[in-house]
């Protein structure tokens, strides 16, 4: 009895057309997520700066109750900038020991060439004022 030949064959693997509809579906999901994603990066560079403007603030109050007027820079404070913090910002510290009353203001600028450069500077007063009130929230 002769052998039968079998004439169909399966075909294993992936067609150039799948891998092209594979690729597509990525690069619109990554279109959508890494707006998003930036954002959050943002975010939290800007967090990380708030947090550290609000530990000024406080040294800032622990140094006038010893010195009955605020330190005029960070250095004084005894504290220093945490990398994750200079790496978007330069943070300052301006005193106003001649008014009355005695104040103080903290400013973080974002640096130009970070990707917080489009986010505008914070400020942090004596007075509590938080600027811009947009960002603090």
């Amino acid at each position: 009895m002769p052998v039968k030949q079998q004439t169909s064959r399966s075909q294993h693997g992936v067609t150039l057309i799948e891998l092209m509809i594979v690729v597509v579906i990525l690069g619109v999901i990554a279109a959508f997520a890494y707006p998003s994603y930036t954002a959050y990066v943002i975010k939290t560079n800007r967090a990380a700066a708030m947090s550290y403007m609000t530990e000024i603030a406080a040294k800032q109050e622990e140094f006038v109750l010893d010195a009955r007027r605020y330190a005029g820079s960070i250095a004084s404070l005894g504290i220093t900038t945490p990398t994750d913090v200079a790496k978007f910002y330069t943070v300052t510290v301006t005193a106003f020991n001649a008014s009355t009353p005695v104040a103080y203001s903290v400013v973080a600028t974002p640096l130009s060439s970070s990707m917080q450069a489009a986010d505008g500077a914070l400020t942090l007063k004596s007075s509590g004022e938080k600027l811009p009130a947009d960002k603090w929230q």
